[in-house]
């Protein structure tokens, strides 16, 4: 069923940016040559407002089918990805990601990069969500088959004894998410210091 989501995120991904986005550059295009045909129609307010909408629309496009499926993660790869994704994050101020990588020269198998991106995104999200904190480390370290994921932060931790707390910072589909990939998934959180989650897992030796 996840493996199932995944592939209909790249499908709707690759529409929008296919589909809407060629309209929306068509559309920006005869826009332009409306302006080289009728210059002064550049004057008119309303012309003007509904260029700067149409220019909205497009980016926001742009950011959806990127968050949906980045193509940097479908080109470069996993390490690429979340260099990005941690300093689109920290370019955001409310919380600056340290990144780390060792052993990670090779390429994972599409459907496990994809996997663990999609974990690492939502634990951030959840951190930026709940947690209140200022500074976050994600390190991904391999050594031969056995590929580990660490996610630290200094916010405010919250009850392991208490499941629902868990659940409702929603745990449950990062869970399902390193379920699939039979690995193992481990959280250490403690009140005004912080929460650690790991994830450990097997890969492919040749991978």
């Amino acid at each position: 069923m996840i493996n199932g989501q995944e592939s209909e995120r790249t499908r709707i991904a690759r529409d929008l940016h296919d589909g809407l986005g060629g309209i929306f550059s068509t559309v920006k295009m005869l826009f332009s040559t409306l302006e080289q045909d009728t210059p002064i129609i550049t004057k008119n307010t309303l012309y003007q407002k509904t260029l700067d909408l149409i220019n909205e629309a497009a980016d926001e496009l742009r950011k959806v089918a990127h968050n949906m499926m980045p193509d940097v993660l479908m080109k470069l790869g996993l390490v690429e990805a979340l260099k990005e994704f941690c300093n689109n994050v920290s370019s955001g101020r409310l919380l600056k990601i340290t990144f780390q990588s060792f052993g990670m020269e090779k390429r994972l198998n599409s459907s496990t990069e994809i996997m663990l991106y999609r974990i690492v995104q939502e634990l951030v999200n959840n951190i930026i969500k709940h947690a209140q904190a200022t500074e976050a480390i994600i390190q991904i370290n391999r050594e031969h088959n056995r590929l580990s994921l660490i996610i630290e932060d200094n916010g405010r931790g919250f009850d392991l004894t208490t499941t629902h707390k868990t659940s409702g910072l929603g745990m449950e589909a990062i869970k399902n998410r390193v379920a699939y990939l039979n690995g193992k998934f481990t959280v250490d959180s403690r009140k005004e210091i912080g929460t650690t989650v790991m994830v450990d897992l097997l890969v492919s030796e040749g991978t």
